[in-house]
């Protein structure tokens, strides 16, 4: 949100624009249409970020449960257990890296 009104209700950063140009008038006006424009395109985005963002952290979670499930043997679908085999050999070579990783620096 950007400015307040009299009042002290927040102003969205399109509708504080619009402010400026009733304020500013007539010759500005095209350049705080522009500006108006502007920002609710980067707002826009700014919002499609956020979703998509909040939407990548559930299908990361959506996969720690689904590992889960298939450490404990109740993934039955091939597809996915595959995958879950995978996530399983990637995760005993990054043991097995970061055993040797400790173990090369005791010795150093």
């Amino acid at each position: 949100m950007l400015g307040t009104t009299a009042n002290g209700r927040s102003l969205s950063a399109g509708t504080f624009a619009w402010s400026v140009v009733a304020r500013v008038g007539g010759g500005m006006g095209a350049v705080c249409r522009r500006l108006v424009a502007a920002l609710r395109i980067q707002s826009a985005g700014a919002e499609h970020r956020r979703l998509e963002s909040r939407k990548l952290d559930l299908f990361q979670d959506m996969g720690r449960v689904v590992y889960q499930m298939y450490l404990e043997d109740r993934v039955k679908t091939k597809r996915l257990a595959g995958l879950c085999k995978s996530v399983a050999q990637l995760d005993a070579q990054s043991r097995e890296a970061e055993n040797r990783s400790e173990a090369l620096r005791r010795d150093s």
